[in-house]
Order: structure tokens, then C-alpha cells, then sequence
């Protein structure tokens, strides 16, 4: 038989209902790089006293654990698919606007009921269900290709269905990325940031997994976030002035935007209205060209989100767009 490659493995998700029951309905088909499920089904040593034995110094017959399981993904940012995967991490505010559509999530949400994705094993379907996002990195670097997205997180279980979970699949919504070549435009106080090499953003939380006290599989039905969520964004400088020093010695709020845009119709705006820069020492490394870095942080205000991402695109409303 042929060796099996990634290229053949289709990957399917749907938005569920509530969190510990996997989405049923009618999966859509997602384009992606990777993708890495995680399930750890561990056996525990169970040092029981009394049990029947040949000797007393080997290992006896261990216990079961608790299942863990994860899910990460690699994709292009494609302003039309990335709504699938947003509200698995953020909050969620209903759609606007006419073709183009806006889609608003922000920073700070308290719970999920996450996402489910299918995937096919050598013919064998296999099924993670309350996929909920720890993490989530965008490079801002001119590169080459496509510009990626890298999603982490948890997931409540990766079952094994007899049968297909994805239902009628529908059509794969047209693969509209963001071109890597481009980098991003970063912005504060509305104007491109001058010298501005490149960086990334990354935003994480820790997610507390529930176990109810019945837990028949041995799973986390939900997936909590814990409070401080965590949004830096590293920026490398090249050094032509003291502009951007300055601003880090001072620590004042800065309002930064990163803008990932092909056109009027297809954008995302990623907006820091209150985001520090750490202040940090030049270093100077040879006699060449002298460059610098900082890593910002970005917080809530009494009025608004650490980060806002608003999404501008031709679909009208995703599964699980609502607050």
C-alpha cells in the first residue's frame, strides 16, 4: 500500500453549540499548512497494597488518567476563512455592513463553546470537539508566500467515529490571503511608524480545562480562560534617530493598529489603543548597521478591548458569530 501524505488529509470545522458535545451539521472545508491534534490517554502507577504477585519489587497493573487533549494549526491568513477560527479565542460581536461585511471580535472573552474539526486517518474519521484557542502569533515580516497564521489550544477529545461527523460538507469559501511579501502596515496614532523592520504579535492565555465531578470519558468538557491575557507584540527597528527610544523610556500608551489590507473590501485591522513600549538599551553589535527592538504591551482601558481585530470581507455571517 501507497505511504499516506498530509497533502491527502482534508481538515473540517464547524462552530458547536456548547462546550463537551462536538458540532453536528454540515462541516466547512478549511485550507491549511499543519495541522497537530494532541490526545494523551496516560497510565498511572497504582501502588496497591495486597494485590496477588510473583515478586514484590515489579510494577503492578497501572491505573487509568485523565485524557488530555490539544489541537494546533498552521494557516494563511485569508480574510475569508479566518472568521471560522476567531471566535474560538475572542469575543464575538454581530456582523455589519453590505458586501463588505464588517466582523468585530475583541479581547477579554470569559468563556467558549468552541469549535470541531474532522479529519480523515487512512480512511478512519477522527473528531476533536471543543477546540478553544490558548494562543494566536501573526509575523509582521516582509517574507515570502502567503502570510500565516499559528493557532495553539486545547481540545476536549479526539474521538474516532464510525461513522463520517461532517455531514454535507459545504463548498470551500474561496482562498482570499494575505500576501507575506507585503508585511503589515503598523501604525500609531493613525500614521505608518517610520523604520519599521518587521516583528510579529502574539496573543496567549491559559485556559483552566473543567472536569465535572461525572466525567464518564475522562475528559475536559470546557475550557476556561484565566484572567490576564497576555498581548505583546515584538518590533525590530532599524536605528536612524532616537524617536522610538524615547517613546519606550517614557512609557506612555501608545495607539498602535497593525493593518493586513489587499483592498477596501478585504482587511484586518488589528487595533492596540493602549499599548507600552518596554524600554530597552541599543545594543552595539559590530561596526555595520545598528538596529533595535522592543516589545510592546498592550492593555484594556475603561473603554476598550487590549486588542480589537476587525475583519472586512464578502461573507455575510459565520456559524457562531454572536455574542
Amino acid at each position: 500500500m501507497p505511504q499516506l501524505v498530509g497533502r491527502e488529509v482534508k481538515l473540517y470545522t464547524l462552530a458547536q453549540l456548547a462546550a463537551g458535545t462536538a458540532a453536528a451539521g454540515n462541516y466547512n472545508p478549511l485550507n491549511y499548512y499543519t495541522c497537530t491534534p494532541r490526545r494523551r490517554d496516560d497510565l498511572v502507577d497504582d501502588p496497591l497494597i495486597g494485590v496477588a504477585a510473583e515478586n514484590v519489587m515489579d510494577s503492578q497493573a497501572p491505573a487509568e488518567d485523565l485524557v488530555e487533549g490539544g489541537f494546533n494549526l498552521d494557516l494563511p491568513l485569508c480574510f475569508n476563512q479566518l472568521g471560522w477560527m476567531l471566535p474560538h479565542l475572542l469575543r464575538v460581536e454581530d456582523p455589519t455592513g453590505d458586501d463588505p461585511y464588517t466582523h468585530v471580535f475583541k479581547s477579554g472573552a470569559r468563556e467558549h463553546a468552541g469549535g470541531s474539526f474532522a479529519w480523515q486517518e487512512g480512511g478512519d474519521w477522527r473528531l476533536a470537539d471543543t477546540v478553544t484557542w490558548s494562543s494566536l502569533r501573526i509575523g509582521l515580516t516582509p517574507e515570502r508566500g502567503r502570510r500565516q497564521i499559528s493557532l495553539q489550544g486545547m481540545a476536549g477529545d479526539i474521538a474516532t467515529p464510525a461513522t463520517s461527523p461532517i455531514g454535507t460538507p459545504g463548498t470551500v469559501l474561496a482562498l482570499n490571503p494575505f500576501p507575506s511579501a507585503k508585511g503589515c502596515k503598523i501604525m500609531a496614532d493613525d500614521v505608518i511608524m517610520a523604520n519599521v523592520m518587521g516583528g510579529d504579535i502574539t496573543l496567549s492565555r491559559t485556559l483552566a480545562p473543567f472536569h465535572g465531578a461525572w466525567s464518564p470519558n475522562r475528559v475536559a468538557q470546557e475550557f476556561t480562560p484565566n484572567v490576564n491575557t497576555s498581548i505583546l507584540s515584538n518590533l525590530q527597528f532599524r536605528v536612524v534617530n532616537n524617536v522610538w527610544y524615547d517613546v519606550a523610556r517614557a512609557k506612555t500608551p501608545q495607539d498602535i493598529k497593525l493593518v493586513f489590507e489587499t483592498d477596501a473590501s478585504n482587511s484586518l485591522t488589528i487595533a492596540m489603543p493602549a499599548s507600552r513600549f518596554v524600554p530597552t538599551e541599543r545594543p552595539v553589535e559590530g561596526e555595520g548597521l545598528r538596529t533595535e527592538s522592543y516589545q510592546v504591551r498592550s492593555e484594556v482601558t475603561d473603554t476598550a478591548a487590549a486588542a480589537t481585530f476587525t475583519l472586512i470581507n464578502g461573507i455575510a455571517a459565520y456559524p457562531g458569530e454572536t455574542e
